[in-house]
């Protein structure tokens, strides 16, 4: 029973590592496909989407076997639920990366007024926190996840900032 369940806690990292990956891919498709104004990538990513769906739904099946056959306890069950809210918000990234995809196939072209924006510095702080939260839950460090956090801080700032910016921008 004990190595069945260690079984099934590998193939929970092993699948939250790979849609963290998945996703972390999502988006930096949907940031170039912004920057060099590539339709085909945005085809890519809506693509991919099924994908990180079925990984989804894969976990949350993981997840609940664990928790059903297993009772984890103390940090097992941490990892367990923690890997419930990482999925979570891995497939609403996703979600995010195809919105923005299927947004700019309606453009077919970068904004003229993008660049008056926060809109570089907003990927820049993303890419960075993606990149973080996935180390910090695979190394298992609490400070560079906390990091994440107040790095959530900063962009919540710019995201105000950029309001202002294109409710003045709507203005003129």
């Amino acid at each position: 029973m004990e190595r069945q369940f260690e079984i099934h806690l590998g193939k929970l990292r092993t699948r939250i590592i790979k849609m963290s990956s998945l996703v972390e891919d999502q988006m930096e498709l949907a940031i170039r496909a912004i920057n060099e104004e590539n339709l085909e990538l945005t085809n890519l990513i809506i693509e991919r989407e099924d994908k990180i769906n079925k990984l989804d739904r894969k976990i949350e099946r993981t997840c609940q076997k664990i928790i059903a056959l297993s009772q984890p306890v103390a940090i097992d069950l941490r990892l367990v639920l923690s890997a419930l809210t990482i999925n979570t918000n891995l497939e609403r990234l996703g979600d995010l990366a195809k919105n923005i995809a299927r947004s700019f196939q309606t453009l077919k072209k970068k904004p003229i007024f993008l660049n008056s924006t926060k809109f570089h510095d907003m990927t820049i702080i993303v890419r960075k926190m993606i990149k973080d939260a996935i180390d910090s839950f695979n190394n298992n460090d609490a400070a560079l996840a906390k990091k994440v956090i107040e790095a959530d801080v900063n962009l919540d700032n710019l995201f105000a900032e950029n309001r202002k910016i294109l409710i003045n921008i709507m203005k003129e």
